[in-house]
């Protein structure tokens, strides 16, 4: 799908995956201080966004990324591992 977007040619094509459980992301949703002036729908809170997003992650043409999907992917399951997938990130940029 992404080089039907971003040509292979062109782009650095990178994919970050957050694969975090549903109760840690339901803890911070419920206890998130972030403005809630981004949402563009009928949201009040970030605990509806999070049971919409559930919802459509059952969807049969919702999948997890795989490799060979995008010239990098990067799956994170925990929080100590974004900083580290910043810096490859910010590395590979630096590369091309």
């Amino acid at each position: 799908m992404l080089e039907e977007f971003y040509d292979k040619d062109k782009f650095i094509r990178i994919l970050v995956h957050f694969d975090i459980p549903d109760e840690i992301l339901k803890e911070r949703v419920i206890n998130s201080t972030r403005n809630t002036n981004i949402f563009r729908g009928a949201y009040s809170n970030f605990e509806q966004v999070l049971i919409r997003q559930q919802a459509e992650s059952l969807h049969k043409d919702v999948v997890d990324p795989e490799e060979g999907e995008a010239d990098y992917l990067f799956v994170i399951k925990d929080n100590k591992e974004v900083n580290s997938v910043i810096e490859e990130i910010v590395s590979i940029s630096k590369c091309k």
